[in-house]
């Protein structure tokens, strides 16, 4: 029910039950008025009347009194007019009898009677009696109660209607007004402030949803902005780390395009001093050629993981994925004798190609530092049924991981709850930034995933990145 029928229909009942009391409280009155009206008519007709019966009874006789009574009860038509010679054998109770003859008015079998003694010389007694129906009394209060009935009716439907009225302009209508700008604000719509007029506790209301309004704006600009400022710091350090990276791999690709140039260089050497001749020429050249694409290749790797870009979710083969990712590593794992190997059956996901490809670098990076000794770095492809950490919530879901395994010397207790922490790092100065691990957690958490460790020191480490939504 809308708030002005609630306000306005307990008021209209109060009022209704008020004007009830009051109209039954007059009609009461009224009847007992008409009712004292009709007894102060019988007394006076009585004495009149017995006072004619008593001369005439002296001075003419019986018969003349009796017939003047019967000629006064044809003029009166409402009042039965009679003489009761011997009051004491009425069919009336003791306290009715008295009261008659004390000279009261008494309702009896639905008529009002009155008695008024005959006296006087040759006079016998008795009592003259007039009776007169209440029917008429019954009319009269019916009367009563129906105009009263409508004059309140009347008043209610007014009153009523003049409630409605005001309750409409005065509180339906601004409240309209009101929950139409809450269901704006709750949809974001910031911006359209109403117009109030209203010098009363809704137009304070009003009022006060306004600037409410006005600050979420102001508030959802600057989380804008500051979100935007902290997206572009988290790129520039997502970003630093590639760099970083890169500056770990430049040695091993210098390496690694080394022989293609040596060749290159002693191939056109050979051509220039004329030592091929004919059909080698064209063979030199050739040889030439590949070797140029072999360089161009691994320059464009490393230029395409050192470049910004866009974050950009599509379907991957994660296998194949895990693949390109080794690929510029191979030349700084077999520098320091790790052996690097990627297996699991081929699996899709929805991920940003870039990202992962930086996670998983990350990864298999640190684990073939980890291990200046030499050994072995496992990439696996799998897929399990998992339930993520507190701090991310849900429930158990399927998901596809990417498992990296190493031989190294492990992770000691007290450092594994810091490993995800930004700047944190156990390796020697120059040797890393301690972004590496933050910023695959990041990558990976954008994914709605996470990243799980678990290590024993003298048995190595396994770091395991979950990614939610994978299919087959």
């Amino acid at each position: 029910m809308m708030l002005a029928p609630k306000m306005v229909l307990p008021l209209g009942a109060a009022m209704l039950l008020v004007l009830a009391l009051a109209a039954a409280v007059n009609v009461d009155r009224e009847t007992d008025h008409y009712q004292r009206d009709m007894q102060h008519d019988h007394r006076l007709m009585a004495a009149v009347l017995a006072s004619s019966m008593s001369r005439v009874w002296r001075s003419e006789g019986e018969a003349a009194a009796l017939s003047l009574l019967a000629d006064a009860s044809t003029v009166e038509d409402e009042m039965q007019l009679s003489w009761i010679p011997h009051p004491e054998t009425e069919p009336l109770s003791e306290r009715e009898r008295q009261q008659l003859l004390s000279g009261q008015s008494v309702v009896v079998g639905g008529a009002l009677r009155s008695w008024v003694p005959l006296s006087g010389p040759r006079v016998p007694g008795g009592r003259l009696e007039v009776r007169e129906p209440l029917d008429e009394l019954s009319a009269y209060s019916r009367r009563s109660m129906v105009r009263a009935g409508l004059q309140v009716v009347a008043l209610a439907v007014l009153v009523f209607a003049v409630a409605v009225g005001l309750g409409r302009v005065v509180i339906s209508r601004p409240m309209a007004r009101l929950t139409d700008l809450a269901r704006r604000i709750g949809a974001g719509e910031l911006d359209q402030p109403l117009e109030a007029s209203q010098r009363d506790e809704i137009g304070m209301l009003a009022r006060e949803m306004n600037q409410m309004s006005a600050r979420l704006l102001e508030a959802r600009r600057r989380v804008e902005a500051e979100t935007t400022a902290r997206l572009n710091a988290v790129e520039q350090l997502r970003h630093a780390d590639r760099l970083s990276t890169v500056g770990k791999l430049a040695s091993g690709v210098a390496h690694e395009l080394g022989t293609p140039l040596n060749v290159i260089s002693a191939r056109a050497k050979m051509i220039s001093t004329g030592e091929v001749r004919g059909d080698e020429v064209p063979q030199n050249a050739t040889i030439i050629s590949q070797q140029a694409d072999s360089i161009t290749r691994i320059v464009r790797q490393l230029l395409d993981f050192a470049r910004r870009r866009r974050p950009a979710m599509a379907t991957e083969e994660l296998t194949e994925l895990a693949r390109a990712s080794t690929v510029l590593l191979e030349p700084l794992a077999s520098r320091h004798q790790v052996q690097v190997s990627v297996s699991g059956p081929q699996l899709s996901a929805e991920v940003d190609r870039g990202a992962l490809q930086q996670v998983l670098t990350n990864l298999v990076l640190n684990a073939i530092q980890a291990m200046p000794r030499g050994g072995s770095v496992d990439v696996a492809v799998g897929q399990a049924r998992a339930t993520p950490p507190a701090e991310i919530g849900g429930g158990e879901a399927s998901c596809a991981t990417l498992t990296v395994r190493d031989t190294g010397p492990g992770i000691a207790a007290e450092v594994r709850p810091h490993v995800f922490e930004p700047f944190f790092t156990t390796k020697q100065v120059g040797e890393g930034t301690g972004l590496g691990l933050s910023v695959s957690w990041g990558l990976v958490r954008d994914h709605g995933g996470w990243i799980d460790l678990s290590s024993t020191p003298g048995a190595g480490t396994t770091f395991t990145v979950f990614l939610p939504g994978a299919t087959t």
